[in-house]
């Protein structure tokens, strides 16, 4: 690596110079590594004299390109402080954040399932509860909407919602006169419903590109605010009216006509206060632009506000609301969270969005990921003036009230996977905190490097992930977070569960061993039987959707119906008759017994409710796809569990007996899944050649003799 891209023997002289130098002066790694680093990728033929300090040492002169960074004698360092971008790091952290909450409009945007009245009662009440006290409610038309009714029912709760500010869009303008002109003294429809139903506080949609002038748009919002200040009902408390003029075509506007914008805001920044806005709104809906683009036009604005005498009086006390300017950007290309981020520490006071990433077509940057990202990054302001431990919960009940699906498991902040601890190493995202890591170069070790997304959440201690990687001390945390404190999780114990998941995966089982159903099964295949803490799964229930509900209910239905009078537990035999049977043809055989045995919890030769429940729970949680009827429940767990366990098991005692070879030979050639749901059943392809090469020699022509088709499929 340190050789590559040399363009001349030159440069390897140099560096062969200093990499020599270092070692006779004995500092090795202390050698100011941003010189040799500067002088590997350096293209520039031209070579000017500097002096290389070596720490405690003798200044010793040698050749260096002269795009090398200058060498300090106290703090040579692998990586370099200048890479790291600290004045948008400080603006990130020491600004106030606003957070203007569209839950309740943008989550809807494009969905295929949108808001009932309920539901926003619902998106209301969980965006309050992390403290967003500004809520966008409606966006009204000539139609009636569920937005009006919302409104209406908000009118009569006015008094116990005073410490909210409730706002709705209104277009800048609706019809035309017959000259392509505004028509002088028509107020859009949305307007009039806020009127209507006591909304105080309008936003004011512009399209910039067009052919209306700045003049001409300016005429038509000085006339719609003052119609707003005389007709809509007055602020709480004498407050002032928060109203919002939104750029909803920033992106497209500042690249046609970017003079246009620019003297628009200069003539709202020098509108009287009275009717002055609270500030602008922007948003970039096509998700198209880097974030430097988006973060430079954002800057424009800024500056001509400031410029114009209309700068952010939020950013100097907090508290007031004025000058305020605000960020929505759209997904597309994957860069939204980092254009929000590039725009805040542009000059942006805050953001306008939901509180999840769902609206749009393929969503917008949400507040959850933004407040977190600035938590991160050291801001206090969003931990003190917002209820952080409620983000996660609110946004996926947005999710799930929005899309009828719950969150994505690889939903970043949010999503389940999230707060997991995946890796018992560090330096890599989801393993252990490396508590001598300077994540910001700047000298210092504190709060900031070790940020931890869970405690941020309100969770105490994330939840481990269990696979391939897991290290034993991760095994027997998790065994503690599932089941509690128990001196029998060992580390010893933790190791063999370990080979046993490697087993399973050269075997072809494939198998979840992080949920409490999936460890424990680990740990009985390890120790022969579950802990006695593993026992009771009640708890499993909690967060179940209607659908899990709904289908244990029908399986405890069934269960019991079988059950003998004053009996609460099946005997092996009626347990067989009632499940077994149409899987395995005979209750005294060998894999039969191994199968109830598993089933089995207990001990006592019987199935209870509880055991059973067990596994139709594991199989509800684990492929709830497959799973429409009880039927498919009770098929599920048979051919995803309970037959490739009992195959493994099978291959396990066969193979210690010659005489039965060639069934081993049968399961080499087999790949048992259980997550195929193409094949109802555990398929094993046969090749009678396969069969025939375990046998003995003598034995081969009396096989050879049996009727078998040269490759068919076995049927279990």
């Amino acid at each position: 690596k340190i050789l590559h891209g040399f363009c001349d023997i030159r440069r390897l002289i140099h560096l062969t110079s200093l990499i020599s130098i270092s070692f006779h002066h004995r500092i090795h790694t202390r050698i100011h590594i941003t010189a040799i680093m500067g002088l590997c990728q350096s293209r520039d033929k031209k070579v000017l004299s500097r002096k290389v300090l070596i720490p405690n040492e003798t200044e010793v002169t040698s050749d260096l390109p002269a795009s090398s960074p200058p060498s300090t004698a106290a703090s040579s360092s692998f990586l370099n402080p200048i890479r790291i971008n600290r004045s948008k790091r400080e603006r990130l952290r020491n600004m106030k954040v606003f957070v203007l909450d569209n839950s309740l409009r943008e989550s809807t945007v494009g969905q295929v399932i949108g808001h009932s009245i309920g539901d926003k009662f619902q998106v209301l009440n969980a965006t309050n509860e992390c403290g967003f006290k500004h809520q966008i409610v409606g966006c009204f038309s000539t139609n009636t909407r569920v937005d009006d009714k919302l409104a209406a029912v908000l009118q009569t709760k006015e008094k116990e919602l005073s410490d909210r500010t409730f706002y709705s869009f209104s277009e800048v303008y609706e019809q035309l006169d017959g000259d392509g002109h505004f028509m002088k003294g028509y107020v859009p429809i949305g307007l009039q419903k806020m009127k209507r139903y006591g909304i105080r506080n309008p936003i004011i949609e512009i399209d910039c590109a067009g052919d209306f002038t700045a003049v001409e748009f300016l005429d038509q919002l000085t006339f719609l605010l003052r119609w707003a200040a005389k007709h809509l009902a007055a602020p709480f408390n004498g407050q002032k009216r928060m109203t919002f003029i939104n750029l909803r075509d920033f992106p497209v506007a500042m690249i046609q006509c970017p003079d246009k914008i620019i003297e628009l805001v200069a003539g709202i920044a020098k509108l009287p206060p009275s009717i002055r806005p609270a500030g602008m709104i922007q948003e970039e809906p096509i998700g198209e632009y880097f974030p430097d683009e988006v973060a430079e036009w954002n800057q424009e604005v800024r500056d001509t506000m400031d410029n114009n005498g209309w700068p952010s009086l939020f950013q100097q006390d907090g508290e007031t609301l004025d000058g305020l300017l605000l960020a929505h950007v759209h997904k597309q290309w994957g860069l939204a969270d980092a254009v929000v981020l590039d725009v805040l520490a542009a000059g942006a006071d805050g953001i306008w969005c939901s509180v999840c990433e769902e609206g749009a077509a393929m969503g917008h940057a949400s507040s959850c990921v933004t407040v977190a990202n600035l938590a991160r990054l050291g801001n206090q302001d969003v931990l003190t003036r917002y209820q952080t431990k409620h983000l996660a919960t609110a946004a996926r009940e947005v999710t799930k009230l929005t899309s009828n699906k719950p969150v994505s498991d690889r939903q970043i902040v949010y999503g389940p996977r999230a707060i997991e601890t995946v890796f018992g190493f560090s330096g890599i995202a989801g393993g252990a905190v490396d508590p001598s890591f300077d994540k910001e170069g700047d000298g210092v070790i504190d709060e900031i490097d070790h940020f931890s997304l869970a405690k941020f959440l309100g969770v105490d201690e994330p939840p481990i992930r269990i696979n391939q990687l897991s290290s034993p001390d991760l095994v027997v945390r998790r065994l503690k977070q599932c089941f509690g404190d128990s001196p029998d999780f060992t580390e010893k114990i933790a190791e063999k569960m370990l080979e046993k998941l490697e087993e399973e995966l050269r075997d072809n089982l494939e198998f979840e061993h992080t949920s409490k159903m999936g460890i424990s099964q680990l740990w009985k295949k390890v120790t022969g039987a579950f802990h006695p803490s593993m026992m009771d799964y009640r708890e499993e229930m909690e967060g179940s959707n209607y659908k899990t509900q709904d289908m244990l209910k029908q399986a405890e239905v069934c269960f019991r119906q079988h059950l003998e009078e004053g009996n609460d537990k099946m005997e092996f035999r009626q347990f067989y008759d009632t499940y077994l049977q149409p899987y395995f043809g005979c209750f005294t055989c060998p894999r039969t017994r191994f199968v109830l045995d598993y089933i089995e919890m207990e001990r006592d030769g019987k199935v209870s409710w509880n055991e059973w429940r067990f596994w139709c729970l594991w199989a509800l949680r684990t492929h709830p796809e497959q799973i429409s009827t009880l039927d498919d429940l009770h098929s599920v767990v048979f051919r995803n569990a309970i037959l490739p366990l009992s195959l493994h098991d099978k291959r396990d005692m066969i193979e210690k007996d010659h005489r039965q070879s060639i069934i081993t030979g049968l399961l080499d050639s087999c790949r048992v899944s259980t997550f195929m749901p193409k094949f109802r059943g555990v398929s094993l392809l046969v090749s009678s050649m396969k069969m025939t090469d375990h046998l003995p020699n003598e034995e081969k022509p009396r096989a050879k003799s049996l009727p078998l088709i040269k490759e068919r499929e076995i049927w279990c």
